[in-house]
This record gives structure tokens, C-alpha cells and sequence, in this order.
């Protein structure tokens, strides 16, 4: 897997989950009407809640700091990347 494709597909898992902890909280939604339900979701958006923070941690991994000197450019299928970061160009 690219660093291309890891970073598309923790963006994607990121952005899952903000979706889905936006429902758990809507107040409209009907599980948020009965408390012992309202408890569970709100347990459940925790635990979202740290997912997500590892997943940002992961992706800032991913992301790193790499400046892709001129150096360090290479090209594999077409494909320019950086041999110091693998990061695709």
C-alpha cells in the first residue's frame, strides 16, 4: 500500500466517524429519546472518539515532515515519489 493510499484511506475512516458520531448525538434520532439508550450512545461516541484520535495520530505518522529534496525524487510506473518519505509527488 502508498503512503498515497494509506492517507486517503484513514481520511475516509476519519471522516466515517465523524459522521456517524454526529447521528449518535442528533437529539431527533430515537435512541436519544429513552436513557438507558441515550447512555449506550453516548458510550459508543467515546469510544469513536478515541478511534478517531488514533486514526489523526496515524495519519500525522503518515504525513511526517519530509521537505522531498530534488535528491531524493525517483520515478516506479510512471509515478514520481519521494525515496525518502515514499510519499507520491
Amino acid at each position: 500500500m502508498t503512503v498515497k493510499k494509506a492517507l486517503q484511506l484513514t481520511d475516509w475512516l476519519i471522516q466515517n466517524n465523524t459522521t456517524l458520531r454526529k447521528g449518535l448525538l442528533d437529539s431527533e434520532m430515537p435512541w436519544n429519546k429513552d436513557d438507558l439508550l441515550k447512555k449506550l450512545s453516548v458510550a459508543l461516541v467515546d469510544m469513536i472518539d478515541r478511534d478517531s484520535k488514533v486514526l489523526r495520530s496515524i495519519r500525522s505518522e503518515l504525513v511526517g515532515n519530509c521537505k522531498h529534496p530534488k535528491k531524493m525524487h525517483d520515478i516506479c510506473k510512471g509515478q514520481k515519489y519521494c525515496m525518502a518519505c515514499n510519499m507520491d509527488l
